[in-house]
């Protein structure tokens, strides 16, 4: 009721049990939209949701994230084959693997050059690194923005970190880490590359890593390309155990 409008009247849950629909609002402040969702299994089961449009925000750097968060946030399990060429002096020239990941678990089948399966433990929570982040700049025509992040509270210029975001995917297509080490700067940026919608979640198909040193000079260059990748399949719990 009210404003706003729905995709479709109606979706079907996948296997983890969820259903989406997009809910397009009016951007006339102070709004009202009214919605109810019911399900067909358990017709006594409703949930009411009321959303009013607010009146003009300062759009933000976070909100620029909280856009990648939210298209990353759609993965629920992923599997994929990668190739990985490097030309790093402690890496092999090329290295064939097959990964599964769900939430925060991992399994790595090392195909060549050394056969071998890893499984990675769930990784514990930690303490969050709460960070300063500023938008430098945007582009219209490729509606892709600039983000400079350091450490909350951080005085010093060194470390610091520069994304380019495309905000229409919500996908990061260039990483630089700047850091420094004593009297040492060094940087390392990533690329994604052949970016790919998959079910309506972004993503990319290569990732290319390549290091610098202080005077520019280029110490090495790492490559993964993704074949055969698999999203939101239903992997069971027993494939990391």
């Amino acid at each position: 009721g009210g404003s706003g409008t729905l995709s479709s009247g109606s979706a079907n849950t996948n296997e983890y049990g969820n259903a989406k629909v997009k809910l397009t609002t009016t951007t006339s402040p102070n709004t009202l939209c009214t919605i109810q969702a019911q399900s067909t299994s358990n017709p006594s089961l409703i949930a009411t949701f009321n959303i009013t449009t607010s009146g003009t925000v300062p759009f933000t750097a976070d909100d620029v994230i909280a856009r990648v968060v939210a298209n990353d946030q759609l993965i629920q399990d992923v599997m994929s084959d990668i190739t990985v060429t490097s030309n790093a002096p402690w890496a092999p020239p090329v290295t064939q693997l097959k990964i599964w990941q769900k939430g925060n678990k991992q399994k790595i089948q090392e195909i060549s050059p050394e056969p071998g399966i890893y499984i990675r433990p769930p990784a514990g929570t930690g303490t969050p690194v709460n960070m300063t982040r500023i938008i430098i700049s945007y582009d219209p025509a490729t509606n892709i923005y600039t983000i400079k992040s350091i450490q909350e509270g951080q005085t010093e210029e060194y470390p610091y970190q520069i994304d380019y975001i495309d905000y229409g995917k919500g996908v990061i297509t260039k990483s630089e880490q700047h850091v420094k080490d004593g009297d040492y700067i060094g940087l390392f940026i990533t690329e994604y590359t052949n970016l790919v919608n998959t079910g309506g979640i972004w993503g990319f198909q290569a990732m290319t890593e390549t290091a610098y040193d202080e005077a520019g000079n280029q110490l090495y260059t790492t490559t993964n390309s993704y074949s055969n990748i698999q999203l939101n399949t239903g992997i069971p719990d027993s494939v990391f155990e």
